[in-house]
């Protein structure tokens, strides 16, 4: 699975310092978000 971050104009990035999104930076984020995979992790996609 490829996890991705959808960057363009018309879309907000939440950098998660807490402030209101349309006021964050990039350098308000400070450290990157990291994702760890454990043997009992699964994502869940609903299918109708």
């Amino acid at each position: 699975m490829v996890l991705g971050i959808r960057k363009s104009a018309d879309v907000q990035i939440n950098y998660g310092t807490g402030k209101d999104i349309s006021e964050e930076t990039i350098t308000d984020a400070k450290e990157p978000l990291e994702i760890k995979w454990y043997n009992n992790s699964y994502i869940e996609i609903p299918v109708i």
